[in-house]
């Protein structure tokens, strides 16, 4: 959701679609879509989305988390759609998340799923890497 309602930005870095609610269909020109990949070697499962935006901030993160584990999921957003639920989805169900964001220009986000049969690590784990 991130990719489509929250990365796109116009030339000044101000957002283009946050202010609305989810249940909005959004059409991205083709310089604003994402690209998602996967790939398993057979022990992992890679999943990985591509923004051209480079707007998700470590604070972004951060933030959105602090009000999922708090109990105050949607309190940072009154006026708008999302909640940072997805977000806290995806760090508890993955094994590992790594953020690569290269601010105005690019945000990845992969995610990698342990898929042998073996137990998962109770924490999730998740890292951001900034340029």
């Amino acid at each position: 959701m991130n990719a489509i309602y929250d990365a796109p930005t116009d030339a000044q870095g101000k957002s283009l679609f946050n202010h609305l609610t989810r249940k909005n269909e959004i059409q991205l020109d083709t310089h604003q879509q994402s690209q998602l990949c996967y790939g398993s070697d057979g022990v992992l499962l890679a999943v990985s989305v591509v923004d051209p935006f480079g707007s998700l901030t470590k604070d972004i993160i951060v933030d959105y988390l602090m009000t999922c584990y708090n109990g105050t999921a949607g309190s940072l957003n009154t006026q708008k759609g999302g909640a940072g639920r997805g977000l806290h989805q995806i760090i508890e169900n993955a094994d590992l998340t790594v953020f690569n964001v290269k601010k105005g220009i690019r945000s990845e986000v992969i995610c990698l799923f342990n898929i042998d049969g073996q137990k998962r690590e109770a924490q999730p784990s998740f890292h951001y890497f900034f340029v």
